[in-house]
């Protein structure tokens, strides 16, 4: 009874946190293998867990999680990541997982390399819900049919994927980029370059657009650094670089650089220390969002603070748990108000004399 009992307890442990998500539950035989056990003991586990729904046996024979448990069983979500460090995703999957407790919702984080991936496509299939933090690179026409037609609701992070016909989240929409600008204008700047070195997307290339715009629309000048780095390279590195080789030339003749994201701005200051240049003394420089390290470098980095996401993210997992049915309102969702964090990094200038 002990090993029955410890089979059950291990598959359930598996189970309640998504590890059968991506993997699928292997027969009977490799499974009693795995935990330890008899043959007879894994089935009689295996038909308990069926019995309390949360497992179900499909007509060919295989094993997989029941997606819509028992009213005791632990539903979960997935949180659908590229797979490479950073802070941005695990503030958006902590955000999530404190949320998802008060569904009873358990958050498995999955990482995937490409769109191909058979993580992204095995995802898809199981789950509640997927949250899924979108590549850079181009989606394939197959991929994005089965985001579309997936089993389980998605809601996009960091991308307007409207376009798409699925929900997303967006802290940062580009127009807020005008907010930053502006600062720039009111502290006496009339030469802002820009520099951009994430991954090509969407997102990035709105806030260039806007800085373009902004610039054009009042007759400034401002020289475009646009050094995008290939997905799982460091923007921040590219950064460095960028404003080394601009610094070298003996033409570079703005007094603030507006970065579209905070790793670029974090290389471009010390660039700018290896060049004996002070940030918010000999140049300003800021980012358009807080990756949440602005606060904390040396020297703090002027930026938009970022809102509080809970709001956004309860009105998705509610979908969610209506199986992807009933949504309200735009399928783009983000703030529309935001608080200007003013760092070391920015400090006014007087106007250039006309």
């Amino acid at each position: 009874m002990a090993k029955f009992s410890q089979a059950v307890e291990i598959l359930k442990t598996r189970i309640h946190r998504g590890d059968y998500l991506v993997a699928q539950i292997p027969p009977e035989r490799v499974l009693a293998e795995d935990i330890g056990v008899s043959r007879v003991t894994a089935r009689k586990a295996v038909q308990q867990l069926i019995t309390e729904g949360l497992l179900l046996r499909r007509e060919n024979g295989r094993l997989v999680t029941n997606s819509q448990p028992s009213k005791n069983g632990l539903k979960q979500v997935a949180f659908l990541a590229p797979a490479y460090k950073s802070g941005n995703f695990e503030w958006w999957r902590t955000s999530i997982e404190k949320c998802a407790e008060q569904y009873d919702l358990s958050v498995r984080p999955v990482d995937y390399v490409h769109w191909n991936d058979p993580n992204v496509l095995s995802t898809l299939d199981r789950p509640t819900g997927v949250f899924l933090i979108p590549l850079a690179e181009e989606i394939p026409e197959l991929v994005f049919e089965r985001i579309r037609t997936a089993k389980a609701p998605v809601v996009a992070l960091d991308r307007d994927t409207k376009s798409w016909g699925i929900p997303s989240i967006q802290m940062f929409p580009a127009d807020c980029t005008q907010k930053i600008l502006d600062y720039l204008f009111s502290l006496g700047h009339r030469n802002i370059a820009c520099l951009s070195t994430q991954p090509t997307n969407p997102d990035t290339e709105a806030r260039i657009q806007q800085w373009a715009l902004w610039k054009a629309a009042r007759q400034l000048p401002g020289e475009l650094y646009n050094f995008p780095v290939k997905p799982y390279k460091c923007p921040m590195v590219a950064g460095h670089a960028a404003m080394l080789n601009a610094f070298k030339k003996k033409d570079f003749a703005a007094t603030a650089i507006m970065c579209t994201t905070e790793p670029a701005a974090t290389g471009a200051m010390r660039a700018m220390r290896d060049n004996n240049l002070v940030p918010g003394k000999d140049l300003s420089i800021c980012a358009v969002n807080d990756g949440l390290l602005a606060h904390y470098l040396y020297y703090s980095l002027t930026c938009l603070e970022i809102s509080d996401p809970t709001p956004y993210i309860n009105l998705c997992l509610e979908w969610i748990l209506r199986q992807g049915k009933g949504w309200v309102g735009p399928l783009n969702l983000f703030p529309t108000q935001f608080e200007l964090f003013e760092g070391e990094s920015t400090a006014a200038i007087k106007p250039a004399k006309v």
